[in-house]
């Protein structure tokens, strides 16, 4: 099985990362990149909601990295973290890609050397500002801006803090030589401190689906398909009333086992290394609550990745439901759940996720497990 493959993958990469433990020093690095992202809850004149542009509404356009070196300032690796759907390009793409991601790593790699890691961010409404594309060429063009922005927050760090020192320098005339140097902090005086927490969280759904609604959905799906293959069109196609006649019987299906319940537990987890915190939830976050997590966060520099450990399907804000559209009423479909998400999860995720990231602050680090 594909599962079994990959927990001993993840054993053995884990082994092979303690056999080749090595000093290093860590860099907090934060930049911002215009133009290349936008939200996607687009407002039509009828009021409903569509995929699109929404440049009025929350996009965070922050690149975060984190950059571990060796003594001689080589790198050994580079975390990324930004928060966007890898879809520049479009369906007329018919081959596996990395989108956006590969070009990125590419990049930050050629420039830093070592190896770079991407972490998807708080993306649920958040698309390339050019997605779908019908040629290849603009996700290089994407990757190549983000990475260059990468890898500027990495020369200028947020920590550790740079100061300029004067030198005098012997010449015919008077010269002065500057020279940046990292300020001594406690970081660099002692070994950083590691620590995690995770913590099952209970995520309600609205409203379940009765039997009887159930049912109807099937039997007007079923005479939707009988129609339109009495009467094809080339630009409708049966997949997507297969898809909900899909969805309706898996839900009946669980409802007769008695498996079906109104709502799904599921893990949040934090992690700190020194200064820098991680906080993780499964699902495709709307980009909102991310941002509200670093608000309340007491790290110098907090990464927030969505689609972790799994995910459930997309977690909107509570003013989006009324809006509509696909996140708050179809996309839970896709992911086999018998609804959409409640919209108070956005309160548990940023309330939960927050209290178990700043706990991790608020520890005596005489407790923390140092590197």
């Amino acid at each position: 099985m594909f599962a079994d493959y990959v927990v001993l993958m993840v054993a053995s990469a884990v082994e092979l990362t303690v056999s080749n433990l090595e000093a290093a020093e860590m860099g907090l690095g934060i930049s911002e990149v215009e133009g290349i992202s936008v939200n996607r809850r687009e407002r039509t004149i009828d009021g409903s909601t569509i995929l699109g542009w929404n440049p009025e509404d929350a996009c965070d356009r922050s690149v975060q990295t984190v950059c571990f070196r060796r003594k001689d300032q080589s790198v050994i690796a580079t975390l990324v973290n930004f928060a966007c759907h890898p879809v520049v390009l479009g369906k007329e793409i018919s081959e596996y890609s990395s989108d956006f991601v590969g070009p990125l790593r590419k990049m930050v790699k050629k420039v830093l050397g070592g190896e770079c890691l991407f972490l998807q961010g708080a993306a649920g409404n958040i698309l390339p500002l050019e997605g779908f594309s019908e040629t290849k060429g603009l996700e290089v063009e994407f990757g190549t801006k983000l990475a260059i922005k990468a890898i500027e927050s990495i020369i200028n760090p947020i920590e550790p803090e740079i100061v300029i020192e004067k030198h005098d320098f012997a010449s015919t005339t008077p010269i002065s030589v500057y020279r940046r140097k990292p300020m001594e902090t406690t970081f660099s005086q002692s070994q950083p401190m590691i620590s995690a927490k995770e913590e099952w969280v209970r995520f309600p759904f609205r409203s379940l689906p009765t039997r009887n609604e159930l049912e109807a959905e099937v039997e007007r799906r079923e005479q939707e398909m009988t129609l339109l293959k009495e009467n094809p069109y080339a630009r409708n196609s049966t997949n997507t009333i297969k898809y909900h006649i899909d969805w309706a019987k898996a839900i009946l299906k669980r409802m007769d086992e008695g498996s079906l319940k109104p709502y799904v537990d599921a893990p949040l987890q934090s992690i700190r290394i020194g200064n820098l915190g991680i906080c993780a939830a499964p699902g495709g976050i709307f980009n909102e609550i991310g941002l509200a997590v670093k608000a309340h966060s007491k790290a110098k520099l907090t990464l927030y990745c969505g689609y972790s450990n799994g995910i459930l399907g997309y977690f909107p804000t509570a003013q989006e439901y009324p809006h509509g559209g696909y996140e708050p009423n179809v996309s839970h479909r896709g992911y086999a759940m018998p609804a959409a998400f409640d919209p108070q999860c956005e309160s548990i995720l940023i309330e939960k996720g927050s209290i178990l990231l700043n706990g991790l602050f608020d520890e005596d680090e005489s407790g923390l497990m140092p590197t």
